[in-house]
């Protein structure tokens, strides 16, 4: 097909749009196929600040007399987070007349290369939402990073003095440690957290109900191999508690997740499933704009036309982190 100079700018124009349509409204590049969405409470939002109060206690219950009025509870708050977004990642492409001129009018060639440069520019900008959101988890040991103070209690994310709230009076246990010792993934390390997760209280002194069912480790990492071995033992030799008769309690117990985005091999991260928990996710990322084909600007002067690829978004820990426990491993 024989495309003239302002012919081709509006065919570009057309593939752009249909294109754009495609992407906002396509299952193939969904949030659910992306590693954030496994960990993360992922939200759309038009708020540019967003206020977040960290999860204390629940209202206590109680026993109402019959004909006697309702009781009052309290109802304890927690600290405030307030997050702005802060992560606007762009890149655009260019298509001249020259361009066209090199696929010789085959608009084939240029759908079809079209199709290939706008899959990678939206994979790029998923890639970068998940090196910035696991940045939190990264340097979550890392009290010297630019953003160390990753908790809302002013600790950074895996810490021994975790505080639920520094204003009300803890009649039960409110300071807790979700830091792991650095040691190699063990059969002693999930009875660590097991055990942490049984005895938790909230700060009025309640049992508070955890259930760590995730661990989070890299791709092809050490931890990954030594977390295989245990709690996939279909897979490997069995890891067995005591002796040759022992029997392996944590035997698919959990959902082992593998990540490119760990920056480390040795280190792991245990936590709970927030999606069917009551628990609010620590973790989040939020978009004001989820990946997109954004805009585009016809120049007939130079006969080029330039599509932008745009997300903005904002990743924090909205959280006291509650059912997450973190270790550098050995």
């Amino acid at each position: 097909m024989q495309l003239s100079a302002p012919n081709f700018l509006s065919f570009i124009n057309g593939l752009t749009k249909e294109t754009k349509e495609l992407y906002d409204n396509s299952v193939e590049l969904n949030n659910d196929r992306q590693a954030y969405s496994k960990v993360a409470r992922v939200m759309d939002t038009n708020e540019i600040n967003e206020k977040f109060v960290s999860t204390v206690r629940l209202s206590a219950p109680q026993k109402t007399p019959e004909g006697q009025n309702v009781g009052a509870s309290d109802s304890f708050e927690g600290y405030t987070v307030i997050v702005s977004p802060h992560d606007k990642t762009t890149d655009s492409l260019t298509y001249s007349f020259e361009y066209k001129e090199g696929k010789r009018d085959d608009t084939q060639k240029i759908i079809q290369e079209y199709d290939t440069n706008s899959r990678d520019m939206m994979w790029g900008l998923y890639n970068e939402i998940n090196v910035q959101f696991f940045e939190l988890l990264n340097n979550g040991f890392a009290s010297a990073w630019v953003n160390a103070t990753l908790s809302p209690d002013g600790e950074i994310l895996f810490s021994a003095a975790h505080t639920f709230t520094a204003d009300l009076p803890a009649t039960g246990n409110n300071v807790f440690d979700n830091l792991l010792p650095a040691v190699a993934p063990s059969l002693d390390v999930l009875a660590d957290v097991q055990e942490r997760s049984g005895a938790f209280k909230d700060v009025g002194g309640r049992p508070m109900s955890l259930n760590p069912r995730i661990i989070l480790v890299k791709r092809g990492g050490k931890a990954f191999r030594e977390f295989s071995k245990i709690i996939n033992p279909n897979r490997y030799a069995p890891t067995q508690i005591t002796g040759s008769n022992g029997v392996n309690i944590y035997e698919l117990e959990y959902t082992l997740i593998e990540c490119p985005f760990i920056t480390s091999g040795t280190a792991y991260y245990i936590m709970e499933d927030y999606n069917n928990s009551v628990l609010k996710n620590p973790l989040y990322l939020g978009f004001h704009q989820r990946p997109t084909i954004y805009g585009m600007e016809d120049r007939v002067d130079t006969l080029t036309h330039q599509t932008t690829y745009v997300s903005y978004y904002k990743t924090w820990v909205i959280n006291i982190p509650i059912g997450l426990y973190g270790s550098e491993g050995a």
